[in-house]
């Protein structure tokens, strides 16, 4: 139950900022929301669950109709290549790859129908999903990268502005130079990628900073999902400076994971078991001992920084960690071989 709350929270978060991006890219000042628009989406994710969740909530709110925009999904992917169509992919053709567990690991086109074909990962069976094209289902077009996508569109796209939404946990030099691309182009940002807000300074300036100032945060980017899971943080901070106050000091509970593990103890488990539990539940980051070490909180504690004005970085965060330094080595895999021993060290009183 915890699980939907969550993933739906994090939905309606990213459906905000989306509404926040287009409204700051809104060509015409005086006039409303409601003023008819032609919006392409590119959607980006990997092998976690917020994306194909953004696009569960894109089309349960009235399918293909957002803060008085026409939504269209331009393009959707990942690491592994991006499905686009020039006019926007269908909501039944996402509902199909929605259904299976393909849709950000990779696709391979056919002319005629659409053929996503899933790389199986570790044990998983290889799978293909056939989606029956329309009419104009040859201009069903595969591409392998973010930036020939983002060429494509800003060259042939049929739409009135684009956002770019990251749902991904990379922060790679190829990926980043695809979002700054994205960026220079004209395209909003919707970054729920925490690794690169809080990334090197570099890399935040060069995606968040507005390039003519240098200094302040720029109106075709938002990056709210990164912190607070749902909760106006960032937004309320930067309320509270427009207003004239200064913020000395930002308390609260940013580590969900670990409030998990402990709530979870709480009922009656082990130390072990909880994390297990956490984990399994998708409440963790890919690799738990981020949240366990406190690296996700310093991570966090680094968007608030630089929100405030401050250029900081995760070495300048200190943080006291759940695990030894020394189960940061080898797999997750054997990770959770051997988190048990740590169960006599952390008792429920």
């Amino acid at each position: 139950m915890w699980t939907q709350w969550l993933w739906a929270v994090g939905c309606v978060v990213l459906g905000l900022l989306l509404q926040t991006a287009l409204h700051d890219q809104h060509p015409h000042p005086g006039q409303t929301m409601c003023d008819a628009r032609k919006l392409g989406l590119v959607v980006i994710g990997d092998h976690g669950s917020l994306g194909r969740g953004l696009l569960h909530a894109l089309d349960t709110s009235s399918q293909a109709e957002f803060c008085g925009a026409s939504v269209h999904i331009a393009a959707i992917g990942g690491d592994r290549g991006y499905i686009k169509h020039p006019h926007g992919l269908s909501w039944d053709h996402i509902r199909t790859l929605l259904n299976h567990t393909t849709i950000f690991h990779g696709s391979g086109l056919q002319q005629g129908d659409v053929t996503v074909a899933h790389r199986p990962m570790d044990d998983e069976t290889s799978e293909q999903v056939e989606v029956d094209a329309d009419d104009d289902g040859d201009d069903f077009q595969r591409r392998d990268k973010l930036r020939d996508v983002l060429g494509d569109l800003a060259a042939f796209g049929h739409y009135d502005k684009f956002i770019v939404v990251d749902c991904t946990s990379t922060a790679s030099p190829s990926h980043v130079e695809d979002l700054a691309l994205a960026k220079s182009l004209g395209m909003g940002l919707v970054l729920a990628n925490i690794h690169v807000v809080a990334g090197p300074w570099a890399t935040y300036a060069s995606l968040v900073l507005d390039t003519t100032t240098k200094t302040k945060q720029s109106s075709l980017v938002a990056f709210e999902a990164t912190v607070g899971k749902g909760l106006p943080v960032l937004s309320t901070i930067r309320r509270l400076q427009a207003s004239g106050d200064h913020v000395t000091l930002v308390h609260g509970t940013f580590s969900d994971a670990v409030g998990h593990v402990l709530a979870e103890m709480e009922a009656g488990n082990s130390f072990g078991d909880a994390v297990t539990t956490v984990y399994e539940n998708g409440w963790t980051d890919d690799d738990p001992r981020d949240d366990l070490t406190g690296l996700v909180l310093a991570r966090k504690a680094v968007v608030i920084s630089r929100h405030l004005g401050k250029q900081v970085a995760v070495k300048d965060v200190v943080v006291e960690g759940l695990i030894p330094r020394h189960m940061l080595n080898g797999t997750v895999a054997s990770f959770f071989n051997v988190v048990g021993d740590l169960n006599e060290g952390y008792t429920v009183t």
